[in-house]
């Protein structure tokens, strides 16, 4: 039999039943945070839990980092300071104001500082982190007042600076490009031929590796592509990797835009494609998705859960079409008709935009217009609440353009001698975009 003493919570020991208590509490929260990370596609393990511990002692803390609510939210740098020794096995943020005479305090107890509301704040930090905690660098959360006054974004713009923690001593000036609004913006294809190899030799050199990629790696040493060796082939491997280079991106130009993925294809009915239909880990219970992981990296660059939602009403959903009604790939020469049905399943907006084949980025045209949507307040609508959207070199000609005042505002301009495919984007798909009852018509040609 336990004595009474035995029986009694101590100074180190907390109170079993607070502890459970608090357990209880925490797994409830952590319900609650796993089922809005899935409504909205995001991986749970990437929030985290801070308690706040404001004007809690310190034996409550106790049961609460033995409860498993081990990231304790501070509201004020005196308060933590009195009780960081009485609460062991607790990491600790920062989650008030921060004053500047306090900041060498809060560097040296926190483990994240959650409230920096200004550029002079984050600097003296910087300073103070490399100072108290070399080696490793303080996380903070940077507060942005988002506000439309262009004077205000450009302090922050300027403010901020970029650059390799090893040059922490000595930053280099951070160099600002401003793109001249009256001038296209000229988007470059991906390296091709040599060139496209010689790139590669150089990523190969400066970045690290993945370990799923590591396989593909030593695919390349003996082409000659490897960390510490200079690429140097000879004219007979630079006439087969000239030709595998036209080849693999053939098949990847396959793979994209002839989709034969199980899937893939939204409805028969039409050529619409679902663009995202794979893992964002590209990973499966018993193999790596290769060649969808082809297909969409050549058209696109990153992907996210959000985009593959499979939850009415949050994230995104892609539609992509790469032929016409009659199954012909686009010419930017030749003009087309989109019928958008009434009532897209959309809860925020829909939008179509058009991508030039070679660069894979939306088409560049003297308009400057690559995308009409449902945000317009101009976008003209048929009675039935549908919308004619337009894709050509000039607007169509014909009674159905003819009668209609303002269509111009549903036309994106297309470029002669410029092939283009087209994405229709839903923003909060609903529940007919998943069960696809609502149909999307084939983007038909019209003289």
């Amino acid at each position: 039999m336990r004595s009474p003493v035995q029986s009694m919570p101590t100074a180190s020991q907390p109170d079993p039943a607070e502890v459970a208590a608090l357990a209880a509490a925490r797994a409830r929260v952590l319900g609650r945070i796993e089922a809005a990370a899935r409504r909205v596609g995001r991986d749970p393990a990437g929030v985290r839990l801070v308690a706040v511990s404001k004007t809690v002692p310190p034996e409550r803390l106790r049961a609460a980092v033995a409860a498993g609510l081990d990231t304790l939210g501070e509201n004020r740098v005196q308060e933590a300071l009195a009780k960081l020794d009485e609460v062991p096995g607790a990491t600790w943020h920062l989650v008030g104001p921060l004053q500047a005479n306090k900041a060498r305090r809060a560097v040296a107890a926190f483990a994240m500082i959650e409230t920096v509301d200004s550029l002079a704040l984050a600097g003296r930090l910087d300073r103070l982190a490399a100072e108290l905690r070399p080696g490793r660098p303080l996380p903070v959360l940077l507060e942005v007042n988002v506000d439309a006054d262009p004077a205000k974004a450009e302090v922050l713009k300027k403010g901020v600076r970029v650059y390799p923690w090893s040059q922490r001593e000595n930053p280099p000036a951070t160099r600002y490009l401003t793109p001249d609004p009256d001038k296209l913006a000229k988007m470059r294809p991906m390296p091709r031929g040599m060139e496209y190899w010689e790139r590669l030799a150089a990523v190969i050199e400066h970045e690290p590796v993945e370990d799923r990629d590591r396989f593909f790696v030593a695919m390349l040493r003996p082409l000659g592509i490897q960390r510490g060796k200079r690429f140097k082939p000879d004219e007979r491997q630079t006439n087969i990797l000239t030709e595998a280079a036209f080849v693999g991106e053939a098949m990847a130009k396959a793979f994209a835009f002839n989709k034969r993925f199980d899937g893939a294809r939204y409805r028969p009915d039409a050529h619409w494609e679902r663009l995202m239909f794979m893992d964002p880990a590209q990973d499966l219970a018993d193999y790596s998705q290769l060649d969808e992981r082809a297909a969409f990296t050549y058209e696109a660059i990153a992907m996210s859960k959000a985009m593959v939602t499979k939850t009415p009403g949050v994230g995104q959903a892609y539609l992509a079409s790469y032929h016409d009604k009659e199954g012909h790939a686009f010419h930017g020469a030749k003009s087309y008709r989109l019928h958008v049905p009434p009532n897209p399943p959309a809860k925020q907006f829909w939008s179509v935009t058009l991508y030039d084949v070679d660069t894979r980025a939306i088409i560049q045209n003297k308009e400057q217009i690559a995308d009409r949507s449902s945000r317009q307040p101009d976008l003209v609508k048929n009675p039935d609440g549908s919308v004619d959207l337009y894709f050509g070199p000039a607007m169509p000609k014909g009674p159905s353009a003819l009668l209609r005042i303002g269509l111009e505002k549903n036309w994106i301009p297309t470029v002669p001698g410029k092939a283009w495919f087209a994405y229709f984007r839903f923003y909060a798909p609903l529940e007919a975009y998943f069960d696809t009852t609502w149909p999307l018509p084939d983007i038909e040609r019209v003289q």
